[in-house]
């Protein structure tokens, strides 16, 4: 592979774990701002739950692959 041309080859780091990224901040902001508590164990997993399910849609996933340059579809 040429230099610097990995990005061409993972979607997942172009567009979907930014989102999901994004997702899930605004998750722990929101039940921080609702509760005032920090994030245990027992309340991650449905953040990042609900997280992923936000950021990992259709129009995503495509826009991932479009954006790469990878057109499967």
């Amino acid at each position: 592979l040429p230099i610097h041309s990995t990005h061409l080859l993972q979607p997942l780091d172009v567009v979907l774990f930014s989102a999901l990224q994004n997702a899930y901040k605004k998750g722990i902001e929101d039940y921080f701002r609702i509760t005032s508590v920090g994030i245990n164990r027992d309340i991650f997993f449905p953040l990042y739950k609900q997280a992923r399910h936000e950021a990992y849609t259709l129009h995503n996933i495509q826009k991932a692959f479009s954006t790469t340059g990878i057109h499967p579809f």
